[in-house]
Parts: C-alpha cells; structure tokens; sequence
C-alpha cells in the first residue's frame, strides 16, 4: 500500500442525496482519483458515498494519527450515481 496517496473527501448528505457536505475527512486511497470523483468510503458504522475533495494531501496533515485512517478502494460511476441508478 503506497502511504503517500493521502485525499480528502465530504460524505453525502444524508439531508439532500446526491450532495456532498459537512467536513473533511482524511484517507489512505489505492487507487488514482481525481479531485470530484465519487468513492465508498469506510467508516466505523458502515461504507458510504464520498466526493474527493483533495488529492495529494501531505503527509505531514496525519502525522500522530495515521495509524487510524481508513483505505478507500472503490470508485462510483459518477454517470451511474447521479441518474439514481445502484452501482
């Protein structure tokens, strides 16, 4: 697992579907996404839709805390996503 794939990403709202608010949150990714793409993110009560927000984040963002982040490793069709269709 490559550490240096550090994003940001805002989970869905769960208000307004199909729309991405509240914080940040910091993941490890192994894949290659894009700032906007949609991914299922883990957390610690179940996976959830997330836009990327930062790509790149430094290292030095999750120093102290690195051992507890979560790995993204699933993309959501965006097209599939936004028409309502279940991917």
């Amino acid at each position: 697992m490559d550490k240096t794939k550090i994003v940001k990403v805002r989970f869905e709202s769960i208000y307004e579907p199909k729309t991405f608010a509240g914080r940040e949150y910091v993941y490890f990714c192994e894949l290659t996404v894009n700032v906007g793409d949609i991914v299922v993110a883990p957390t610690c009560i179940k996976d959830g839709n997330a836009i990327i927000t930062q790509i790149n984040v430094p290292i030095e963002d999750i120093k102290g805390f690195e051992d507890k982040i979560k790995i993204i490793n699933r993309i959501i069709d965006k097209e599939v996503f936004l028409n309502g269709i279940k991917d």
